[in-house]
């Protein structure tokens, strides 16, 4: 849970941070589903990287703790890919909020910083 709030918020703030590259998109005839499309799949990418990053070094740590103390249990791999498909979709769901809410800003208001 503190993963994906932490997750959220880090998505959220950067995606806001760029509202102003949304408005310029905008202001040069982007369409509103287009800059989301460009944003989303942008965000998919880097996910798919921390997803594949963290199960990687999450399966090495396991597997040195259990070569290193004795009467560990094996990696849970249904909870691991369940935590890695949540944090998923609150990175995206974090990339589309903001997103969409830059993209139903006047890019005019968008390019003073305003919204």
């Amino acid at each position: 849970m503190l993963a994906s709030v932490g997750v959220y918020g880090v998505t959220a703030y950067l995606l806001a941070e760029r509202t102003r590259e949304v408005g310029v998109r905008m202001a040069l005839g982007a369409d509103a589903a287009d800059v989301l499309r460009l944003l989303v799949l942008e965000s998919v990418r880097w996910v798919g990287l921390g997803v594949a990053v963290g199960l990687a070094v999450t399966t090495t740590l396991a597997t040195v703790a259990r070569a290193t103390v004795a009467d560990l249990v094996q990696v849970d791999v249904a909870s691991s890919a369940a935590v890695a498909l949540v944090v998923s979709v609150i990175a995206i769901a974090a990339t589309a909020v903001p997103t969409l809410r830059a993209t139903r800003t006047s890019p005019a208001v968008a390019l003073r910083g305003e919204g």
